[in-house]
């Protein structure tokens, strides 16, 4: 195999993956953008920093509705969601359970 230079490999991979994507179907490209997507999000570990994707991407109003569709305290804005980063559990749930 030829030796080549950082662009030139660059430039290769570019064409190798026009090519790919000009023979994908419409649906096969779509559930490729969306397993890719969804792995890249997935690994976002700050909260803050997925609501800011979000609301940079499309805007605030999108990031709370999305909020709202995914919530059953339905946290109203993204400053909620924020503040809402650890869920409150009681210390004791069960009023007939006594701690000593």
């Amino acid at each position: 195999m030829r030796q080549l230079t950082s662009p030139q490999w660059d430039e290769l991979i570019a064409q190798y993956v026009e090519l790919i994507v000009d023979s994908m179907e419409m649906e096969d490209l779509v559930q490729f953008v969306t397993s890719t997507m969804t792995e890249e999000l997935s690994e976002i570990q700050c909260r803050e920093a997925l609501c800011d994707e979000i609301k940079y991407t499309l805007d605030e109003e999108i990031l709370d509705e999305l909020i709202d569709n995914v919530t059953s305290e339905k946290c109203t804005t993204y400053e909620e969601l924020i503040e809402s980063n650890t869920k409150q559990y009681p210390i004791n749930p069960d009023p007939s359970l006594t701690i000593k």
